[in-house]
């Protein structure tokens, strides 16, 4: 149902509703041919009510989840690979390699990306991480879900982030099943 046409059956009801209680106060009681027109308005709005309501509610559980793939270039690999499962899993995922076009302005692009995001996953690597960082700050800047996974030994968590749990994909065998379950919640 289009919002016009709910719109104008919200103002149809609203008008009906008013008309009745005038009529009702100015009678000075109801009468039988009254009493079923008030009941096929309060019919009426409920089940414009729980329409609203469940397309409503139906709508965010069936939208996907919007995630943000963060990795450097040494970490490509894990990164493309850890996108496809994500995808595979029924999120909807932006990555870079897929979005960004030769010419254009690369960092309003991402940042947007990352706003538009419901959850972020950042892939830990020891390359360096110049994007990673600004990416990692833009996250946080605006409150999106973090989800870290450690790809390398040795790897230096940014301060920021090192209270929040990760994912490590070289030693946990389930490493995908746990993030997918983490980008659910």
């Amino acid at each position: 149902m289009n919002t016009l046409r709910r719109t104008k059956d919200w103002m149809i009801i609203a008008v009906a509703a008013l008309s009745f209680f005038e009529l009702f106060r100015g009678s000075g009681g109801i009468d039988k041919a009254h009493w079923i027109t008030f009941s096929v308005i309060i019919a009426g709005a409920v089940g414009l009510i729980s329409t609203f309501l469940s397309e409503r509610l139906f709508g965010l559980l069936s939208r996907k989840r919007r995630v943000f793939i963060s990795y450097s270039r040494h970490s490509a690999e894990s990164g493309r690979r850890v996108a496809e499962e994500l995808v595979r899993s029924g999120f909807k995922v932006w990555d870079a390699e897929d979005h960004l076009q030769p010419g254009s302005e690369v960092l309003p692009i991402i940042q947007n990306a990352i706003k538009d995001s419901d959850v972020m996953v950042v892939l830990l690597s020891r390359s360096p991480k110049g994007w990673v960082n600004l990416e990692l700050e833009t996250a946080l800047k605006n409150n999106i879900k973090i989800i870290p996974i450690l790809v390398d030994d040795d790897v230096d968590i940014p301060e920021e982030i090192k209270g929040i749990g990760y994912v490590d994909l070289r030693h946990d065998k389930d490493a995908i099943k746990r993030l997918t379950e983490a980008v659910s919640r």
